[in-house]
């Protein structure tokens, strides 16, 4: 075992830390009596994971990795190195030496963490080089019209013969813009007339039917429509819902680009590159989650291309846990961009990490919020009424009026209420699971359930409000009746959702002071995962909370 590296404080005396310094002739340092060095210094140490299943590891508070000295994966490289967050994938079953270099923040003493995780070849691993067998839901959603359901393949075949466009919609069925897209914009004649000449592709973001193309264009959330060509080369991309007329602008703008894909122009070098076309390919890059990358095509342009790179630096330092740094590019947003939709975002964001700050920037984002309420661009933004309202709602929540809050989160249920009524379903899915939650935000309980019930009532045998149903009888702490729609949600769950409910009735299991059933609840979904070499694939997200709650089980 490598010995400890204590070292005296002396001014930039700590350029990096050695495994085994030799002593001084004339003395040597010894450890002060007041330093004492944590047994535990990583937050989480996991002995086990699957193959490729995502690492994330955190240092203890006070504590920071050193990057200048050896940090080491089982040989496999790191997906993101900072001081406070280290990710990586094994890529093989079997016993892996995890190293870690991990230092205080006051630069007292350096360590080196070592351990051992076994990783093991989860349901439905292969070996490289050997096709894997995917699995398509058991029960398909209702197909929609015009569109092949979760055949990829047929597709792509289908665009290669016709040598026309991919219309690729990713969706999930629980995910409220998806289902309005579905019921508003897809059900209509101009959208139909706009897309005669193209493919229509549905794919299931939470089947692994769905994961090679999500990799492949890096999907991470939901809705995303992706208009590509027959080669899968990608023109343009939307992601979050859009009213008619701003996905026929959508669609009309891929059309007139499609000699010219942007994943074809992201292969040359910015600097050789228009300003037209660098501020596309960042920005494509901002939203498949290539924040570094985007960086390095936004630099030094402004107006669309300023915002997309000031929030690449946000998300790209949110990513890496540094909130100093994530501050620092949202509080340069708000001053920057004051009139953009996302301003109140950005603010309450601003409230939560520096309250003096976001309180005065606070006047000016409700103000920014009913501009935008009148603006006939609002339909163009993938912003909707009631999404404003409940970025009033959360401001205010945020500053702690907690009366203004709930009065602006009942003006998001009635917007939603109204969009319902433009649903082409006599029971609206989408607008119902937006309204039903914002009435639970603003107290109104017993509303709430009462919509829930409707809704399970109307589609008894679906995942999605089952399990919304269970989670809010959770929050309410009717434990019991929860228990009850959280096993039908499980009963009816597949892929990624099938994680999500089984977390749900974990915790409900130990609410319940049942905590053998929840254990065997989250054994037997970790059992039965299968996980995706693709860390842009949320399966990993579910896998982590599964096994950080598992952790909490004594």
């Amino acid at each position: 075992m490598r010995k400890l590296i204590v070292v005296l404080l002396v001014p930039a005396a700590l350029a990096a830390c050695k495994d085994d310094p030799k002593p001084e002739a004339k003395s040597e340092p010894s450890e002060p009596e007041t330093q004492k060095v944590p047994d535990q210094l990583l937050a989480n140490q996991p002995s086990e994971a699957f193959v490729y299943e995502q690492l994330t590891f955190k240092p203890i508070a006070g504590h920071h990795f050193e990057l200048k000295a050896p940090q080491d994966c089982g040989g496999y490289e790191f997906e993101s190195k900072s001081p406070m967050v280290m990710r990586c994938q094994l890529g093989a079953p079997g016993e892996h030496k995890i190293r870690l270099s991990i230092c205080d923040d006051a630069k007292a003493y350096c360590k080196p963490v070592e351990f051992s995780v076994n990783a093991k070849a989860g349901k439905g691993f292969v070996e490289k080089d050997v096709p894997r067998k995917v699995v398509h839901p058991p029960k398909e959603k209702e197909p929609v019209e015009g569109f092949i359901m979760n055949k990829p393949d047929e597709a792509v075949a289908g665009a290669k013969s016709k040598d026309s466009l991919l219309f690729i919609h990713f969706y999930g069925i629980w995910c409220p813009p998806c289902n309005q897209l579905e019921e508003n914009v897809y059900s209509q004649d101009a959208f139909k007339d706009a897309t005669k000449d193209m493919v229509r592709l549905m794919m299931d973001a939470d089947s692994d039917v769905s994961w090679d193309m999500k990799s492949k264009f890096k999907v991470g959330g939901y809705p995303t429509v992706i208009i590509a060509n027959a080669d899968l080369e990608e023109i343009d991309r939307v992601v979050g819902y859009r009213e008619p007329g701003a996905m026929q602008a959508f669609i009309t703008d891929a059309k007139t680009n499609k000699d010219v894909p942007v994943s074809m122009v992201a292969q040359d070098a910015p600097d050789k590159t228009s300003f037209g076309m660098r501020r596309r390919v960042g920005k494509w890059h901002y939203e498949r989650g290539e924040y570094e990358v985007a960086e390095q095509w936004l630099q030094g342009m402004d107006g669309e291309a300023r915002k997309y790179l000031l929030m690449s630096q946000e998300r790209q330092a949110q990513k890496l846990s540094d909130s100093e740094a994530q501050l620092k590019a949202v509080k340069a947003l708000a001053k920057e961009f004051p009139n953009e939709i996302e301003f109140a975002g950005w603010v309450e964001e601003i409230v939560q990490a520096d309250e003096e700050a976001g309180k005065a920037l606070a006047p000016a984002a409700f103000k920014n919020i009913e501009t935008w309420m009148t603006s006939a661009e609002l339909p163009h933004t993938g912003y909707s009424k009631a999404d404003l309202a409940w970025y009033k709602a959360s401001l205010h929540d945020a500053l702690g009026d907690k009366d203004a809050a709930k009065a602006a989160y009942l003006e998001s249920a009635a917007f939603s209420e109204e969009a319902a009524k433009s649903s082409n379903l006599s029971t609206a899915r989408g607008a119902n699971m937006d309204r039903a939650y914002a009435l639970y935000k603003a107290g109104e309980n017993e509303q709430a359930k009462k919509l829930y019930q409707e809704l399970v009532a109307a589609y008894p045998e679906e995942f999605s409000f089952n399990y919304n149903y269970a989670s809010i009888l959770n929050k309410l702490e009717e434990y019991e009746e929860s228990y009850k729609f959280v096993q039908v949600a499980q009963q009816h769950a597949y892929g990624d959702n099938a994680l999500r409910a089984a977390h749900l009735r974990a915790k409900v299991e130990l609410k319940l002071e049942k905590p053998d059933d929840a254990k065997k609840t989250i054994d037997e979904a970790l059992a039965n995962a299968t996980v995706p070499k693709s860390t842009a694939v949320r399966t990993h997200r579910y896998i982590a909370n599964l096994r950080t709650l598992r952790s909490e089980i004594h």
